[in-house]
């Protein structure tokens, strides 16, 4: 038999995927259904609104748009073109994020 070569890994064995401050919680993180993207929905279920940033940190993963959407994955407006987003999340509210994934 020949010898064993272990793989390189394809993501990080350390870290974190995704980053998200503190006041939100993620509520869902999967594949978009009619779409090759990623969603992420938050949730703040304080009395306050929240000042939240959201970073998709994977090395090997290269964001082009980032979209808010509703609950049905419809986008309504876009949020920006990086990584990384800040908005402010109203009180016991929901919202739903798309990355655009190159």
């Amino acid at each position: 038999l020949p010898e064993y070569i272990k793989p390189e890994p394809v993501i990080a064995e350390k870290g974190s995927f995704l980053e998200v401050s503190r006041g939100a919680f993620v509520t869902c993180f999967k594949k978009t259904l009619s779409r090759d993207t990623l969603t992420v929905r938050l949730l703040n279920n304080s009395d306050d609104a929240k000042n939240v940033k959201v970073s998709l940190t994977a090395p090997s993963v290269r964001v082009s748009a980032v979209y808010e959407m509703t609950l049905e994955e419809k986008r309504t407006a876009k949020l920006g073109d990086s990584s990384s987003v800040e908005f402010t999340l109203a009180p016991h509210k929901l919202k739903t994020l798309e990355f655009v994934t190159e």
